[in-house]
């Protein structure tokens, strides 16, 4: 796979669920009607990815799409070896950083500061202190953070966090790296900031893996989208003929919510 960043090769995911655990009997009607389950023999188990097959080419910016609950991000903590599939395997071409909004591959302490969860995190990537040294200036003055970042992440905003964890992977310039709606909560001056990035990592030869519920900047920053629904790829395209679909269902879904409420 030497033009190759990764290969998912027939890849399923199987949770076991406790049902037990809902809080009443209406929440695990409405879970059953909006969830796979197979069959009665294993009625405790949630399919979230169903046999997928992929590749991506070294260099390319990879936009994933879905509604909440498709599997994206199940995907993407594959993709990252945070989890293992039930079934597949996934091949990985280069060293690879996987940044998620609610944590996953940064796993940040909130009594911690943000200077300290920098360290924290380059050190678990493989850095010695004098490497962060270096560069943490430079993260920290990217991130627009200020005396902020000396303060407990617990106090942090979500776009603060977003902030912090984009400005890491700036710096440490991975071959691989897999962004999972961490610029979702930033102002817009930010995301224009970043999406800049994002260019000039690919124009470095970096491969990047972009989910966002934005269509817009999915638009702006990828050739190639991805669909994901009920844990299968739905279509596999140019963002030109992938987004307009997407964007036509994700309007009818909506509609039909409102129009129910």
């Amino acid at each position: 796979m030497d033009d190759q960043a990764v290969k998912v090769e027939n890849v399923s995911l199987k949770f076991k669920l406790n049902l037990t655990k809902s809080k009443s009997s209406a929440k695990s009607f409405f879970f059953l009607l909006s969830h796979k389950i197979l069959n009665i023999s294993e009625r405790r188990t949630f399919l979230a990815l169903d046999s997928i097959s992929f590749e991506i080419k070294k260099g390319e910016l990879l936009g994933i799409v879905g509604r909440n609950g498709a599997g994206k991000t199940t995907l993407a903590r594959i993709i990252a070896g945070i989890y293992t599939p039930s079934i597949g395997r996934v091949l990985v071409n280069g060293k690879i950083n996987a940044l998620f909004s609610l944590g996953g591959g940064f796993q940040q302490n909130v009594e911690f500061s943000g200077r300290e969860n920098i360290y924290s995190y380059c050190i678990y990537q493989g850095y010695n202190k004098s490497k962060i040294d270096r560069i943490v200036d430079g993260v920290i003055e990217f991130s627009e953070l200020g005396d902020f970042v000396d303060a407990p992440m617990k106090t942090y905003s979500a776009g603060m966090k977003g902030r912090l964890i984009f400005s890491m992977a700036t710096y440490l310039k991975p071959d691989i790296i897999i962004l999972d709606e961490v610029l979702s909560a930033g102002d817009p001056s930010f995301q224009k900031k970043a999406g800049n990035i994002l260019e000039i990592f690919k124009s470095h030869g970096a491969t990047i893996v972009f989910i966002s519920h934005s269509i817009e900047m999915i638009k702006q920053h990828c050739k190639r989208v991805i669909w994901l629904d009920n844990g299968k790829i739905k279509m596999d395209g140019l963002s030109q003929d992938v987004l307009p679909v997407y964007g036509d269902f994700i309007g009818r879904v909506k509609g039909v919510v409102r129009r129910i409420s």
